[in-house]
């Protein structure tokens, strides 16, 4: 089942980094950077975003997870147990990992179809051999080596490789000038000499496993858009030419480009570069020490105000502790019960346990003046099996048996305060019930109610039926349940926190019939472990 607080998390990194891309875009448009102070920025940037999940602390909240407990004020060795119920499951997490695994999956196939296609597109180009010369010099002046090839079915100058790098030229390029054909290639081969093809390539993987993300995708195109203005710079100052360089974009702003490999000019960025191109900067150490300070305040703020604003949250389990047992219930005789100073669970016998049979065991108990159980025998037991399981009245017997078998020797350890009129005789009933466990996985992602986790709403309210043997017997009281509320506000499961045998399955099965308001957690429905109370009074 797909983790709703892994989903959460993954709205809120979102969410994170969207606030800190447009916070810090509005101070960098205002400071007016540098070409090669832009792709520093936005290069840390994108590498401060990406590391945001590891750098910033995660918000931890707790949850219960429930083992093996016997917490009931029965004698019964299992008391009252929890039984998750089969989980609820919520569709939509499913559907929004396959829709981006999806579209992850169509971005990185249609950039490693652009990179097949600049292969084929290489083997289709003619070696540049007439222009070798010039190109030869142009080369030694950068101080970089490539394979140089005109394509006639290429529409913008491309560079890849790394061992090998390769620029293809549009066969279109021949036609222009020479000073306009040096500063296209110019600006080719600094891309080679600065081995940008490993960048493009991992710029454009990341664009494909985070393309259901705007703002990431902003920030890749800005660094690439710086990284394509640090190199314009370059080439303006290779060849000095600022004119033919200006020209050569206006040729190439119009055509398309090779999917995975940055274009040599876009339409939407040519008024950027151009800008940059044509104006002279002189920035003082002043004005960079100043703008620095700027960005790196722009940056703390915004992290700060989104790390606060939409958490990350780990869900630490906590392994519920086992109290010590609690006194066993009693239902009184006349002369009162003596106050329990020592007490020995009773064991589940192993033949109710293959039916699951619940039952309870009366017992009239003996003690002496120190408060030691001297004489002790079952007077009625009862014992309920499931009609699945086609129960006789004779196994019933059978079993009933064993439960007062298991109540005796439980009870004869037990120890009562001193009493000056012993020995003293008096009435017990233990009740039992079948082992059961836990729903680990359930439980652990539930959120346990408390503190900045309020209670949830009650929908749908069952009162309990009061059980007439009980009332013939006046016992009351309040019964204390531990309940699993699930993500669609119904209990999964319920269990006794404090018993009182004759009221336990009825309180049990009137908390397994509420409903609640679903629990929200980053938007998404949670399940929640609620301690809830049901009164028996007559």
């Amino acid at each position: 089942m797909i983790d709703l607080q892994s989903v959460g998390n993954l709205i809120a990194y979102s969410a994170q980094v969207t606030l800190i891309v447009v916070f810090c875009a509005v101070v960098a448009h205002a400071l007016r950077l540098t070409a090669g102070a832009q792709f520093v920025f936005w290069r840390t940037l994108l590498a401060l975003c990406l590391c945001l999940p590891i750098l910033q602390p995660w918000r931890t909240m707790t949850a219960m997870l429930v083992g093996r407990v016997t917490t009931m004020e029965s004698a019964a060795a299992a008391g009252a147990r929890f039984t998750a119920a089969t989980s609820w499951m919520l569709p939509w997490p499913y559907m929004l990992l396959i829709v981006i695994a999806a579209g992850a999956t169509c971005r990185l196939a249609w950039t490693a179809l652009g990179m097949i296609r600049l292969q084929w597109l290489r083997t289709a180009g003619v070696c540049a051999d007439e222009a070798q010369g010039a190109l030869d010099e142009l080369q030694r002046a950068i101080g970089v080596r490539a394979e140089i090839r005109w394509v006639r079915t290429l529409w913008q100058p491309v560079t890849f490789g790394l061992r090998r790098p390769v620029v293809l030229l549009p066969e279109s390029l021949r036609r222009q000038p020479v000073d306009l054909q040096r500063a296209v290639i110019a600006h080719e081969l600094l891309h080679v000499q600065r081995r940008d093809w490993a960048w493009v390539v991992s710029e454009e993987i990341l664009r494909g496993l985070v393309w259901f993300h705007p703002a990431m995708w902003w920030l890749i195109s800005r660094v690439q858009l710086a990284r394509e203005a640090v190199v314009d710079e370059l080439s303006v100052l290779a060849t000095g030419d600022r004119r033919a360089y200006v020209k050569a974009l206006l040729a190439f702003a119009e055509e398309t480009s090779v999917s995975g490999a940055t274009a040599f000019a876009r339409r939407r960025h040519l008024f950027h570069r151009m800008l940059l191109i044509s104006r002279e900067v002189s920035v003082s150490s002043k004005r960079v020490v100043a703008s620095c300070a700027v960005l790196f305040a722009a940056v703390a703020v915004s992290g700060w105000s989104a790390v606060s604003a939409f958490p990350l949250i780990t869900i630490q389990p906590v392994a519920r502790q086992s109290p010590p047992p609690p006194p066993a219930p009693v239902v009184e005789s006349a002369g009162g019960v003596p106050r329990r100073l020592a007490y020995v669970a009773p064991q589940y016998p192993a033949d109710a346990a293959a039916v699951a049979a619940r039952g309870t065991a009366t017992l009239e108990v003996t003690i002496d003046a120190n408060g030691r159980v001297i004489a002790c025998r079952a007077t009625k037991t009862t014992a309920s099996i499931d009609a699945s399981k086609s129960p006789t009245d004779a196994y019933k017997a059978v079993i009933g048996n064993s439960f007062g078998s298991a109540a005796v020797e439980a009870v004869r350890q037990w120890q009562y305060e001193a009493r000056s009129d012993a020995p003293f005789t008096f009435v017990v009933t233990v009740a039992f019930a079948p082992e059961e466990e836990w729903n680990a996985a359930e439980v652990a992602k539930a959120l346990k109610i408390g503190g900045a986790i309020k209670p949830p709403v009650k929908t749908k309210d069952v009162k309990p039926v009061y059980p007439e043997a009980a009332k013939q017997d006046h016992v009351q009281g309040v019964v204390i349940v531990e309940a699993l509320i699930g993500a669609d506000g119904k209990v999964s499961a319920a269990h006794i926190l404090r018993s009182i045998p004759p009221l336990d399955e009825a309180a049990l099965e009137a908390v397994r019939q509420w409903e609640f308001r679903p629990t929200l957690m980053n938007g998404a429905p949670v399940p929640v472990l609620m301690t809830v109370t049901v009164n028996f009074i007559e």
